[in-house]
């Protein structure tokens, strides 16, 4: 994943992090919010980055809350979170990877 401020982070499992959404720096200066999904995977040797679907509709989002709630398959919770100096998320999304 590209270089991001506020991004949130949850285990699946022994071996594998999940990185989640995030904020950029801007080509204006500010942040740009993401909305893309990765796992790491410290097992691989070096641990490896895979960009993954999440079904869900967040819109693009930092500084939220993801937890774990199961690990197979891969059902996290994505609360909260904010649009950099325009908005702030009070919802609650539910999120399977595949």
């Amino acid at each position: 994943p590209s270089p991001r401020a506020g991004a949130c982070a949850a285990s699946i499992g022994e071996t594998k992090m999940v990185v989640a959404y995030g904020a950029e720096r801007s080509d204006a200066g500010g942040l740009d919010p993401r909305a893309d999904v990765w796992t790491l995977d410290i097992s691989s040797s070096p641990p490896e980055w895979l960009m993954v679907t999440a079904e869900g509709d967040a819109a693009a989002r930092n500084a939220a809350s993801l937890t774990t709630m199961s690990t197979a398959p891969a059902e996290l919770l994505l609360h909260g979170g904010w649009k950099p100096f325009v908005k702030t998320y009070d919802d609650t999304h539910r999120m399977l990877l595949s």
